[in-house]
């Protein structure tokens, strides 16, 4: 054959190759978006009227499509983006929907809003591939179709993936998260700085992922540097390095002074009702997010090789592995808080994850799941081996700032933390990303199914009341 031959053959092989990919993302985005928005149909049906936070998200939204911007419901303790966003995307429907009728029934409804977060979880599943594909390019024993699985199974997150069929602000808030993330892993961190500030448009707290990226970008910026001595300290390495980073990072640095400045003028993070969102050192969240990541990662963290690399570690190191259950056992038993709102709601999961295995007083249940804790930690990290020092030292940081201060036990703080966790971790085992999608699939579909058709009525309350995340 000859090589013209070979080379066309080649390039023909690798075309069909291109169309077949495009094709099954197509595919798998179809599939997804047509399941999300069935089951947002259905759950529309059976709950016609907004639940809980809805209540007051759909209240300032349909404000604003009014035209109203001067009201603010003072119990939102989160900024108007997903308000806005809904605003700017989805009004011109609600205008065709009401179609020239002045009945405020039909200004953004209910249904239109929802619209919204299937919008997020569809986009958020593209978003997770792209990165994935950037961070994963050369990684071995992976395929761009692996990762294509990876992400549409990583979308459907449990305590996350509920929340596309309901007007919440954690879909979308996420949305610009990756946005930012995305930008910022192909290097495009003023275009990443934009998305960051929209990210805190929905979530304040998200000012910790813009400096997670500013760091370890400026990092390995100071690390580039052609000045390769040890003795250079790391404020001169920052000092020599400062013209390029604030090149690079100079979107970063002005989001951080605006953020600055909103703290001074708001006179702290909070929004609204600040008495139930008062910041404390809430230790106990460290040992309850390795406890969320033992369970929605536990396809990845309990494999052969982890158990078998933790057993090596306690033979070798026993002291710092008895130390690390001795830590997270204080921790736990004197670090710990119980918020009003845990105690007080029977809707959501965590009040019975608190009152049968966390919070259960003179029971060794909260101290017979610690060793999963250590364990999870170790293998945590074992999987992000691929990564330098620096990513997993701010991914330590950024985790311990934005879950530590918070004094509710709420799963959500954990969504965050855990994508980015997951993204970096390459797939290269599809029986370990089956079993994933299959533990995913199991508890969505229990905890919708618990939504929708388990209902129940509080003896003061003749509404229906539904348990959820």
């Amino acid at each position: 054959m000859a090589p013209n031959e070979r080379q066309n053959g080649f390039v023909g092989s690798k075309a069909t190759s291109e169309v077949m990919f495009n094709k099954i993302v197509i595919l798998m985005g179809t599939f997804l978006g047509f399941a999300v928005l069935a089951l947002m149909i259905l759950i529309n049906s059976e709950l016609p009227e907004p639940y809980m936070d809805e209540i007051f998200h759909v209240q300032q939204t349909q404000t604003y499509c009014k035209g109203n911007f001067t009201y603010w419901n003072p119990k939102i303790t989160t900024p108007p983006g997903l308000y806005l966003t809904t605003l700017g995307f989805l009004k011109p429907f609600s205008e065709l929907y009401a179609f020239g009728e002045e009945d405020e029934t039909k200004i953004c409804p209910l249904f239109i809003l929802r619209l919204m977060n299937v919008i997020f979880t569809c986009a958020n599943s593209y978003l997770m591939y792209l990165i994935s594909a950037q961070i994963h390019r050369f990684a071995p024993r992976t395929s761009r179709l692996m990762l294509l699985f990876s992400s549409v199974s990583l979308a459907t997150l449990p305590p996350l993936f509920f929340f596309s069929f309901l007007y919440y602000t954690d879909p979308g808030s996420l949305f610009f998260v990756l946005l930012m993330y995305m930008f910022d892993v192909n290097d495009y961190q003023w275009l990443a700085s934009l998305f960051g500030a929209i990210s805190l448009l929905y979530r304040q707290t998200n000012i910790v992922w813009v400096f997670f990226l500013a760091a370890h970008t400026s990092l390995k910026i100071m690390n580039r540097s052609p000045d390769k001595s040890k003795r250079r300290s790391l404020m001169k390495s920052l000092l020599q390095a400062m013209p390029q980073i604030l090149m690079v990072c100079g979107g970063y640095a002005l989001l951080g002074i605006a953020f600055i400045a909103f703290l001074v003028y708001n006179k702290g993070i909070v929004l609204g009702d600040r008495l139930a969102h008062e910041a404390v050192l809430h230790l106990a969240q460290i040992p309850y997010f390795l406890g969320f990541v033992s369970f929605f990662g536990f396809p990845w963290i309990f494999t052969s090789a982890n158990i078998k690399k933790f057993m090596s570690i306690s033979v070798r190191y026993p002291l710092r592995v008895v130390s690390g259950v001795v830590v997270m056992a204080v921790l736990v038993n004197r670090f710990s808080y119980t918020h009003p709102y845990l105690l007080a709601d029977n809707r959501h999961y965590t009040f019975y994850i608190w009152r049968r295995i966390l919070g259960r007083e003179g029971s060794v249940v909260p101290y017979a799941v610690v060793p999963v804790y250590v364990f999870t930690a170790v293998s945590m990290f074992q999987l992000l081996q691929r990564k330098d020092a620096h990513f997993k030292t701010l991914l330590i940081l950024c985790t311990f700032v934005s879950t530590v201060p918070q004094k509710l036990l709420e799963l959500r703080y954990f969504i965050v933390p855990f994508v980015i966790w997951r993204l970096n971790i390459a797939p290269t085992n599809p029986a370990v990303l089956s079993l994933e999608v299959l533990l995913y699939t199991a508890v969505n579909a229990f905890t919708l199914y618990m939504f929708v058709f388990n209902t129940f009525k509080w003896p003061q309350n003749n509404e229906l009341q539904r348990i959820m995340w």
